[in-house]
């Protein structure tokens, strides 16, 4: 997965890989297909990759499921962002309003 691919589009290409393999006679399991999606996703995955693998029974998961556990971390980590961006932005809107004297914008 490249950093500037979203999961669904990962989803996509993975299953398009899959489906591929399938039409050249090549069986994977789906416990392959999660463990090989883990392994290819960049190291800002790292820690969700661990705590999927520790709370979940990865044998028996599907990818569907594994992408949807995915979608809902990028998703929270996107609004830890935006959260951020929002408090330095406030810091800073409140630092300026105090040099300018009280006055507004």
């Amino acid at each position: 997965m490249n950093d500037d691919e979203t999961t669904a589009e990962f989803n996509v290409w993975v299953m398009d890989l899959a489906n591929e393999l399938f039409a050249l006679g090549e069986k994977i399991t789906e416990f392959k297909m999660v463990q090989k999606v883990l392994r290819s996703l960049p190291p800002r995955f790292s820690m969700k990759v661990t705590t999927i693998e520790e709370a979940n029974d990865i044998t028996t998961m599907k990818l569907d499921e594994l992408f949807g556990l995915l979608h809902m971390f990028k998703l929270s980590f996107e609004d830890q962002a935006v959260a951020l961006l929002s408090k330095r932005f406030t810091k800073f809107k409140n630092k300026f309003y105090k040099k300018a004297g009280g006055y507004g914008l």
